[in-house]
Parts: C-alpha cells; sequence; structure tokens
C-alpha cells in the first residue's frame, strides 16, 4: 500500500512538473519536483526502496522525454543508489547534505545525459540543465525538512537515528 502511495505522489509531482513549473521558469529552465522527490526519499530511507523510487521516477520522467526514452530510468535508478548511501552515512535532520548531495547528482545527470545524448548524435542545451540543477538544490533546500518530517510521521518510521 506504500508503494501505491508513492506512485501517486510521483505521478502528481510529475503533473506539478510538466504544467505549473513550465510558467515559472529561469532562463528556460525549472526544477524537477519528481526528481527533487526522489533524491531526497532515497536519502532517507535506503537501497532497497531506492531503487524502487529510481526506476518508478525514471519511467515517469522518461514519458515526457521523447528524445531518449529509457535514459531517466537508467541513470535515476543508478543515482538514486547512489544517494541512498550517502544518506547511510549522514545525520538526516541536517539539512546541508542533502542540498548538496541534490545539487551534485543534478550535476551527474546532466552530465550523464549529455553523454549519453552524445553516444547518439543528439544534443542538450547545457546552460538551461545546469540552472536546473542549481533550482533542485534550491527546491531540495525547501522541502527536504518537510519530506523528512513527513516519512517519519507516515510510513512508521523511527525518528531516533543511531548508528
Amino acid at each position: 500500500m506504500k508503494k501505491l502511495y508513492l506512485i501517486i505522489i510521483l505521478i502528481v509531482l510529475l503533473i506539478i512538473d510538466n504544467t505549473l513549473l513550465p510558467y515559472y521558469s529561469i532562463q528556460g529552465s525549472f526544477p524537477s519536483l519528481l526528481f527533487t522527490f526522489a533524491i531526497a526519499y532515497s536519502i532517507i530511507e535506503g537501497k532497497e526502496k531506492a531503487i524502487f523510487m529510481g526506476i518508478v521516477s525514471g519511467f515517469l520522467q522518461d514519458i515526457f522525454f521523447f528524445s531518449g526514452f529509457g535514459v531517466n530510468l537508467f541513470l535515476n535508478m543508478l543515482l538514486c543508489l547512489l544517494c541512498a548511501k550517502i544518506g547511510e552515512s549522514i545525520f538526516k535532520e541536517n539539512r546541508l547534505v542533502p542540498v548538496l548531495t541534490a545539487l551534485g547528482i543534478s550535476l551527474l545527470k546532466v552530465l550523464g545525459v549529455v553523454i549519453i545524448f552524445k553516444l547518439f548524435s543528439q544534443t542538450i542545451n547545457i546552460p538551461v540543465a545546469l540552472i536546473s540543477c542549481v533550482l533542485n538544490a534550491i527546491c531540495m533546500m525547501l522541502f527536504y525538512t518537510l519530506i523528512l518530517k513527513t516519512l517519519d510521521k507516515y510510513l512508521d518510521r523511527n525518528t531516533w537515528r543511531f548508528k
């Protein structure tokens, strides 16, 4: 049942990403709430759930990514797994590491898309993609604590995090 709720949340975020956020773009660039949520969820929840989150979020992003279906699925899965690995060794209530992780992971995703597109002789607007990375980090800064508290409350997580 929890996976169904997560899929519904991801679909709502996808709809917001593709309908509302383009109207608030900065030089043609806007953040991806779906990808930012996937990063935050992966940092908080761990490896198994990160793989699920990466696959579902990547598939949903690929629905609107006409140039290369499967690119987001592959990259999101790997990057969410990396976020889970980072999340294992941090104090989750600290927002700085997740914000920097969101920036770094977004940059890695842009790099991955550029490399994959280069292999297939397609182009990507790199300045717009880099602005999007910064906007993803800003969204993480704004919403990470809300996501953490929501997961603690509704997914029966233990708020004590001793290692």
